[in-house]
């Protein structure tokens, strides 16, 4: 079956206190009614956001009425088309991943994660080849 848009020709964008509220990022479409954009954010700092088209009435996505309007990273946020703002403050400075799933074109869902979960982690290739342990040799 041929991949329907979900929002069509319609550029969405990341919409909020990282870009002054403006257009300048904007989501690139992956396919299977996936939207992501990446965006650097620093350590507790709290950004205030919504997922919208430049017109904001085309697409204007936020928290639900009555629902928690902050965003936890890793776990899937429903969006409804309200006026209300997101919230998200990233535990650490980073380059963030935002993924819209609009298979349900009018309840997204959003997911936040780390573009690069082991920044500053070292991370080893571990075996028989090196005792195990955590030499290059």
């Amino acid at each position: 079956a041929p991949d329907v848009v979900p929002y069509g020709d319609t550029v969405v964008y990341l919409r909020g206190d990282m870009n002054g509220w403006s257009t300048d990022d904007a989501f690139t479409y992956q396919g299977d009614g996936k939207y992501t954009v990446a965006v650097a954010l620093e350590a507790d700092t709290t950004y205030g956001f919504k997922f919208a088209s430049e017109d904001w009435a085309t697409v204007n996505f936020g928290a639900g009425e009555g629902e928690d309007v902050n965003v936890v990273a890793l776990a899937d946020k429903v969006l409804a088309r309200t006026n209300n703002n997101l919230s998200f403050t990233p535990t650490v400075s980073a380059t963030y991943l935002f993924t819209i799933d609009a298979t349900d074109s009018e309840a997204p869902v959003l997911l936040v994660e780390n573009e690069e979960p082991y920044v500053g982690t070292p991370v080893y290739l571990r075996g028989a080849m090196n005792g195990w342990g955590t030499d290059e040799e």
